[in-house]
């Protein structure tokens, strides 16, 4: 072989140091180098059981174990619960939050959460319900102090909608389908328009079923009016009343007064007709009457009165053919009356009582028991009055949202 230069010549090794972690080391002969296992983790020799974990590892490489706080737990399936859908039973599986209805939105809200703006469509837009007593299924609140805030707003579209529905199930008891109150001084506690201005409309509609039942109660305690029409009223039954007149601008003094003339009244539903004429120059006038006056009146009365001076006048025929004829001296002037009780289809199915017992349920109780010198207590209305104070004392707490 021919002799040639090594590729590491002029390299001479005069010693070993050993570094961090190292022991041995030296600067003559074979020197030994080693890892320093009092500095450096020895190899991992220990293992742990099932349902345990390494919780410590010493240098030599041996371990110290404990329990699992959820050992001896392996998952074999995912099922989605109440409000979701997704889960299996084997591979990764997906649990996701169930959206219903036809809206867009992909996140949760929390339990305090509102919905100002927000649109759901279904056969309820809304549909809220709230268990136990005292309580609302569904309360809305302006919180504006001025304008017109609306707590609640109701629309239909539909032809035969209602843009708000109210409904107490509860077969007994004093339930309200809707109470509305209003509290400031010129509030009210209902306000009902029908704005259509043509068709037969209703601006506030009320029926009851029972034969004690009121469509409509009105109550006035402060002396307000428990009812007040401005325009023409309609009552197809029977009007019962206190007392009545009419009321209208003074004719003298429109400006500063009013003229009220009472009601004539008769144990008889009683029809009144009277006029004046002037006897011919043989002494007589028949008196003709509306073709329907016989179909509406029966047991006839009545009165004459010449006029401008004494004489003898007297009825000569009754009524028959719708009229009557008076005679007397010639170019007499004579006021005449006659009174009729109706005995129409109405009025014989449903004749006024002159006198009737008041059921044993008011017995004890006056219509106006002011009047009689008693308390309001022996009132018959004042029963309503009690059951309607009793309807808003338990109102839940009133917190504002």
């Amino acid at each position: 072989f021919a002799d040639g230069i090594d590729d590491d010549s002029g390299g001479d090794v005069t010693g070993v140091t050993a570094g961090a972690g190292l022991s041995g080391g030296g600067a003559s002969g074979n020197v030994t180098v080693a890892v320093d296992f009092a500095q450096a983790q020895s190899r991992v020799t220990g293992t742990c059981a099932a349902g345990s974990s390494i919780r410590l590892v010493a240098a030599d490489g041996t371990v110290t174990c404990e329990t699992d706080d959820d050992s001896g737990g392996d998952v074999t399936g995912v099922t989605a619960g109440t409000g979701l859908s997704g889960g299996g039973t084997s591979g990764n599986v997906t649990v996701a939050a169930n959206f219903a209805g036809s809206g867009s939105a992909s996140t949760l809200a929390r339990s305090d959460h509102n919905h100002a703006g927000q649109t759901w469509v279904g056969t309820w837009g809304l549909q809220m319900q709230a268990q136990g007593s005292s309580v609302y299924g569904l309360r809305g609140w302006s919180l504006a102090t001025s304008g017109q805030g609306t707590g609640v707003e109701g629309q239909s579209d539909s032809t035969d909608g209602r843009g708000v529905e109210a409904e107490a199930t509860a077969t007994t008891g004093n339930g309200l389908g809707l109470l509305a109150l209003a509290r400031s001084t010129g509030g009210y506690g209902v306000y009902a328009y029908a704005t259509a201005t043509s068709g037969t409309t209703y601006g506030l509609y009320g029926a009851v079923d029972s034969p004690a039942g009121r469509g409509v109660y009105g109550r006035a305690t402060g002396g307000g009016y428990a009812g007040y029409f401005f325009g023409n009223a309609s009552v197809t039954g029977t009007l019962s009343k206190g007392g009545g007149s009419f009321k209208i601008d003074h004719p003298l003094d429109p400006e500063r007064k009013y003229l009220y003339h009472s009601f004539v009244e008769s144990p008889d539903m009683m029809n009144v007709y009277n006029g004046n004429v002037v006897l011919d120059a043989a002494g007589e006038a028949w008196i003709e009457l509306p073709e329907w006056f016989e179909a509406l009146n029966r047991d006839f009365r009545y009165q004459l009165t010449p006029i401008g001076r004494a004489a003898m006048v007297w009825v000569a025929r009754e009524v028959e053919g719708n009229r009557f004829q008076i005679r007397g001296a010639p170019a007499t002037k004579v006021s005449w009356q006659v009174t009729g009780i109706r005995h129409d289809p109405f009025a014989e199915k449903n004749r006024i009582p002159v006198e009737q017992e008041k059921p044993e349920t008011e017995r004890g109780l006056y219509l106006h028991p002011e009047a009689w010198g008693r308390p309001a207590q022996e009132g018959i209305d004042e029963r309503e009055s009690a059951r309607a104070r009793a309807l808003l004392a338990p109102a839940p707490q009133e917190e504002q949202p």
